[in-house]
């Protein structure tokens, strides 16, 4: 469930998540991922173009409902705007984003993003907080395991579910747009759990600089209403990077690790097999010290 304040959603949009001139126009809104963060420009990544891809219409999100209209984080100063530059202001600003969810399941792949988040969800959530981590065959050897490490030092539930994405033949065959079918499994997955978990939202580790990039998995968050804490505050990696060295966070200094499948040309089929290879060679060339 994606939740969105109306300070997040900036002072020409109603507590309805509408604008509040009627207007649809590029005048109040922005479809580009170079939209202000705290509008929830990346829910609105142009994703026309990526097979699969369902649009959610504007009039259809309902960002506010029930008790979240007496969540604090309504009153006060707007979780992110221009003014708001220091690393506490937006430390302060994502502890309460995330405490208005009540719950939440964060998408853990144990880089410094998501740890991030899932150290903010111990904080703000506690016991209502839980870090989950998709595993296959596109997961590097040792991830799973320093991502389980990670949770415990961060004091938040861990759950490791097997994800299905080589299944998918639109993840397999490899085009630009295979990000958007591997989370679009990984969030299938996360929502389908949420009842055992008993958790009410899903939280994801996209950060203030993801939403100028071209990230088809974007459009899968959008489309599972997932909320990314991090881009909704304005914490850029920078910020982020720094935020877990004061958090103590062993990987604030992480090298961005993305999937074995990243390692593969556009258009040659992604299987297990050439995965494997690949890991194979990555865990010899960290034998020589290389990270």
């Amino acid at each position: 469930m994606l939740v969105l304040t109306r300070h997040m959603l900036g002072s020409r949009y109603s507590t309805a998540g509408v604008p509040t001139n009627g207007s649809e126009g590029a005048s109040t809104r922005s479809n580009s991922v170079n939209a202000p963060p705290g509008l929830g420009a990346h829910l609105y990544h142009a994703g026309s173009h990526i097979r699969g891809a369902t649009a959610i219409p504007w009039s259809d999100r309902r960002f506010l409902q029930d008790k979240r209209l007496a969540c604090p984080f309504f009153v006060g100063p707007a979780p992110y705007d221009g003014d708001m530059r220091s690393l506490e202001a937006k430390r302060d600003a994502l502890l309460a984003a995330i405490g208005c969810l009540e719950s939440c399941a964060v998408a853990f792949s144990g880089g410094v993003d998501s740890a991030v988040v899932a150290k903010g969800a111990a904080v703000a959530l506690g016991e209502r907080a839980v870090a989950v981590t998709g595993a296959s065959a596109s997961l590097a050897s040792g991830e799973r395991e320093q991502a389980e490490e990670l949770a415990r030092l961060i004091g938040i539930r861990h759950l490791v579910i097997d994800t299905h994405e080589f299944d998918c033949d639109d993840y397999a065959r490899n085009a630009p747009d295979r990000c958007f079918h591997c989370k679009t499994e990984l969030y299938s997955r996360l929502a389908e759990l949420l009842p055992r978990l008993g958790v009410q939202a899903i939280v994801n580790g996209a950060n203030a600089d993801d939403l100028g990039d071209y990230r088809p998995g974007m459009q899968a968050a959008a489309n599972h209403r997932i909320v990314s804490p991090l881009a909704d505050c304005g914490l850029t990696k920078a910020d982020v990077r720094q935020l877990a060295a004061d958090w103590g966070l062993p990987v604030w200094d992480k090298p961005a690790t993305p999937c074995l499948s990243s390692r593969i040309a556009y258009g040659e089929r992604v299987t297990p097999e050439r995965l494997a290879m690949i890991d194979r060679a990555e865990q010899y060339l960290r034998t020589l010290g290389l990270r």
